[in-house]
Parts: C-alpha cells; structure tokens; sequence
C-alpha cells in the first residue's frame, strides 16, 4: 500500500466514524507524551522473560507446562508463510505463554491486538489449560483493517474463546 492510497484509505475510513478518529487521535496524542517507562528491576539482566515469569511465580526445575510453546509459536506462524512481523517480541510471547498456562485464568483483558499474534498465544495457552476466555480491545490500524490483517493470527478455532471489542480503550 503507497502513502498516497493509506492516506485517502484512512480519510474515507475516519470519515463515516467521527467517534473512532477522535478516539485514534487522543490514544495517539497520550502515547506521544508519555515518557518511556523503564523495565522492572532485574528484568534482562536476570535471565529470560520466562524465567522471570517462573521466578516470581516460585516456580522451580524444569516446567513441563512450559515446554510446548515452540511447538505452539511454529504453528501460529506456519499460518503465515510469507515474511511477517509481530509487535512484542518472542520472549514476550514465551512470558505470555508460561503467565497464562501457570495463572490459568477464567478472564483475562489485552489492550492492542494489531495482527493478533500476542493474543493467538494466550488463546492458545488457554486452550491448554482447557478454560478461559479473553477480552481484546483495539483500534486496529486502518491499514491493518483495508488489509485484512487486523486480529489473522488468531486460529478461527479458537476465536470462542475470544472477544474483540473494536474501539478505544
């Protein structure tokens, strides 16, 4: 997509949803003025995000739970072949993956979905634990929208598990 059409996307998009824009607007002005937070004490410097998850969850040796998110990271990103991209990094998805399957949540809330990668790991790590149900909410990008990648990692499988509230949070 050329800056020239996202642009005219964009305008024709926020043009029938005044509510949206303005909600878009102020999220992106508040993101703009905050100043970058620090990371907690020790995080990077203490081993991974998992083993800070494990950590101050007392959990200790080795965690079977654990174990098969490789397998479940290869199979959300299988669904897409060509190069892609997700916004949190791996470790942060295997932090995800360990919080949930040990917390076992009956709810749980994300703000942000984009394309759904962080969002299919917790799904999928609470089909593992054979309960829970997530609440996403987002303005996903209009070009993520005019694109159909708003929310694609997310497996149709497990999307009972899963409601998308699409507006400002």
């Amino acid at each position: 997509m050329t800056p020239r059409s996202l642009v005219f996307n964009s305008a024709r998009y926020y043009s029938t949803r005044p509510q949206e824009l303005a909600d878009r607007l102020a999220s992106e002005w508040e993101r703009r003025r905050e100043k970058p937070s620090s990371a907690p004490e020790g995080l990077g410097r203490d081993g991974t995000a998992t083993e800070v998850v494990h950590r101050l969850m007392g959990v200790t040796g080795d965690c079977q739970i654990c174990a098969p998110f490789e397998r479940v990271w290869g199979t959300i990103t299988e669904r897409f072949p060509e190069r892609h991209y997700h916004d949190s990094g791996l470790g942060t998805m295997n932090a995800v993956w360990a919080a949930t399957r040990h917390l076992q949540p009956e709810r749980a809330v994300e703000t942000g979905v984009a394309r759904g990668f962080t969002s299919a790991v917790i799904l999928s790590a609470m089909a593992a634990n054979g309960k829970g149900h997530l609440w996403s909410i987002d303005l996903p990008e209009v070009n993520l929208i005019y694109s159909g990648g708003a929310g694609a990692a997310v497996d149709p499988e497990l999307a009972g598990r899963w409601t998308w509230m699409k507006g400002g949070s």
